[in-house]
């Protein structure tokens, strides 16, 4: 039961940190990677993701509201990392990485 605790406190820690000191499309990038797991795209393609999640709880859990949610996921579809549909993101796990990883530049 402390081991549990103590993973879901650290879990917390991290993802309060990451909401105070990171912006919105680094957030959203792990919280991207984090859903697509291990899962690698052949070189050239996306990787398709169903979220199940309205903007509003996606913004939820990665701490903002939807208008700057809906900016974030314009940036990141801007630069390549994801393309939105009407029901699924399809996105390139390598791209994402580099969002992901530039925060701590």
């Amino acid at each position: 039961m402390i081991h549990l605790l103590c993973r879901r406190l650290r879990a917390t820690t991290d993802q309060l940190e990451g909401i105070a000191l990171h912006k919105i499309e680094v957030r959203l990038a792990r919280f991207l990677l984090g859903l697509l797991g291990q899962r690698t795209a052949p070189p050239g393609r996306r990787l398709s993701l169903e979220l199940g999640y309205s903007q509003s709880e996606l913004a939820r859990l990665v701490g903002s509201s939807r208008s700057k949610l809906n900016m974030a996921l314009g940036v990141l579809e801007d630069a390549g990392a994801i393309k939105r549909t009407s029901d699924r993101l399809f996105c390139d796990p390598a791209m994402l990485a580099q969002f992901a990883d530039s925060a701590d530049d």
